[in-house]
């Protein structure tokens, strides 16, 4: 649909889709999809002990064509509209909550159960019609006895977009644009373990990802597969990929209920406290090469090879973290975890009573919120950072980054854990 005049897109032949249809009672679910080329991406998951499915849809938003699969089972859905075409490697109920784009025609399903990173491919047979091919599965750091994964959310932004002709680019002035591939992606994990609970998050960039692929796909021309049989997916151990490619931290939940969090190879968070300062982690590696020229001039005395931290003009403290760091075996964990992916972090002098954030390519967004039945959520939008400049930035503006405030209303009703958000 256009937002500016309200009509169907033009290359919708339907622009009402009919997705399932379902019985009461509904329960409570979750639904989780992305848009990107000609899919539109759906998953539905249901509490524990509901009566419905957890179902995972593959739509062809021009054709209005809708293709499903039970992901608890594998079994097939009632409605003949919808084909049973697509597959995913476990029939375990509370398996799949999530997934990403990695590429156009490519999917990573985070797996619960398995402790694991599923990669598959949407490939398209000669009747048109789309199949999910398993390219490989990524293994997350092994666990301790009686700990397991409970919850977990990923994002990353932007989104792969088309490779065909009808792509429209973003509208934007702004000369450079941040690369899907290059994005990194936010994992924000729940574990629950004999002690009781943490939330950990992890940082990996998507091509660290799609390097795993088996290189006829990475190579192969989008939703192509290769005929015959279907070859095992490759498994990949942690050890072999996670260390040098993530950077772990502990217990960063504190924003996840705004999940735009990240932007490019940005990702801003803020402290458990309030008031709290905000801190920037810039993850491209000009920015870690930038960084690294100025530790090796700087006549602090500090080591030119490690990690590396400087005062700014402002206040704000830019630090450079290349050396790995380590999640200790425990409760979680059967071993330690490493891990090295360098970043560059910029933290403000000045704190804020903020309950979340959220950025993108320009800005960021602190969002303050009154927990009551017509609450007003009050923004204040920091100055552009542009990407090339980030560091600068940070350098030659206030210890607050520079701020403009705006408020907007909204009707909220409250839950434990959850505010649920209607903005005018």
């Amino acid at each position: 649909m256009s937002f500016s005049t309200g009509q169907p897109h033009p290359l919708a032949k339907q622009p009402i889709i009919s997705i399932a249809t379902k019985s009461l009672p509904l329960d409570i679910c979750s639904l989780h999809f992305e848009v990107v080329g000609d899919f539109l991406v759906l998953l539905t998951t249901f509490v524990e002990g509901s009566e419905n499915e957890n179902m995972f849809f593959l739509v062809s938003w021009k054709t209005g064509k809708t293709h499903s699969v039970s992901t608890s089972g594998l079994q097939h859905i009632a409605p003949p509209l919808l084909t049973l075409v697509v597959q995913l490697q476990s029939p375990e109920l509370g398996t799949y909550i999530y997934f990403n784009f990695l590429s156009e025609d490519t999917l990573m399903f985070p797996s619960l159960i398995h402790n694991t990173l599923e990669v598959v491919k949407i490939a398209i047979d000669s009747d048109d019609t789309p199949r999910l091919v398993p390219l490989c599965v990524l293994h997350l750091p092994p666990l301790s006895v009686g700990a397991s994964l409970h919850n977990l959310y990923s994002r990353a932004e932007p989104n792969p977009t088309a490779s065909g002709s009808d792509t429209m680019p973003s509208p934007s002035g702004r000369p450079f644009h941040d690369k899907a591939e290059d994005a990194i992606i936010i994992f924000d994990i729940s574990y629950r373990h004999l002690s009781g609970s943490d939330w950990l998050t992890f940082i990996v960039h998507r091509r660290a990802l799609l390097a795993h692929i088996p290189a006829v796909h990475r190579t192969s021309a989008p939703f192509w597969s290769a005929p015959g049989p279907i070859p095992a997916p490759v498994q990949v151990p942690w050890p072999t990929w996670g260390p040098p490619a993530t950077r772990w931290f502990k217990g960063e939940h504190t924003s996840t209920g705004w999940i735009t969090r990240s932007a490019g190879q940005r990702t801003v968070t803020l402290e458990k406290s309030i008031p709290t300062p905000i801190k920037v982690r810039d993850f491209n590696p000009y920015a870690v090469r930038t960084a690294c020229a100025l530790a090796a001039v700087s006549a602090s005395g500090q080591s030119k090879q490690g990690n590396w931290s400087k005062q700014l003009p402002n206040g704000n403290r830019m630090t450079l973290n290349v050396e790995h760091s380590e999640l200790a075996a425990g409760f979680i964990f059967k071993e330690g975890v490493w891990s090295s992916l360098p970043y560059v972090e910029i933290v403000t002098q000045n704190e804020y009573p903020y309950v979340g954030v959220m950025v993108d390519d320009q800005r960021i967004l602190g969002l303050k919120v009154r927990f009551k039945l017509h609450v007003v959520h009050k923004c204040q939008c920091m100055n552009r950072i542009e990407p090339s400049s980030f560091y600068r930035a940070a350098e030659k503006s206030g210890p607050g980054l520079g701020l403009s405030t705006f408020t907007y209303w909204g009707d909220g009703l409250t839950y434990p854990g959850n505010l649920v958000k209607n903005v005018r």
